[in-house]
């Protein structure tokens, strides 16, 4: 699986970076400290995930979820933030996301999520 990471702060990506680099399945192909650098990113690397902030000062992770789904609608779009809520996961699904995962359980259930991707991939394969 080749992911992109894209969130403004620093240490959020490079926490990213070390939780996924213990997985033999997963390459960073990319990251962006924004929202526009997201998007643009996402279009010329052609990633097979792309992990999103929700809350950035340029592009918020909804628009660029969206303006990503457009360019690449089989990536899937995990969006993750410190403000979950069940209202926020339905909009978010409107824009593209294809999950929502709090940044307070970001471990766990980003792992997992990747864990169900792996065994989708194995069964279309």
């Amino acid at each position: 699986m080749r992911i992109l990471i894209v969130d403004d702060n620093e240490r959020a990506r490079t926490a990213l970076k070390f939780l996924l680099g213990v997985r033999k399945d997963c390459e960073i192909c990319g990251e962006a400290s924004g929202g526009k650098q997201g998007i643009l990113k996402a279009i010329q690397l052609n990633p097979d995930v792309i992990i999103l902030d929700y809350s950035m000062p340029d592009v918020d992770g909804l628009h660029a979820a969206a303006e990503i789904h457009k360019a690449l609608p089989i990536a899937l779009i995990i969006l993750c933030t410190l403000f979950y809520s069940v209202a926020l996961e339905q909009e978010a699904m409107q824009y593209g996301v294809n999950r929502v995962i709090a940044k307070t359980d970001m471990s766990r259930s980003l792992l997992d999520t990747l864990d169900n991707i792996s065994i989708e991939k194995n069964r279309v394969s």
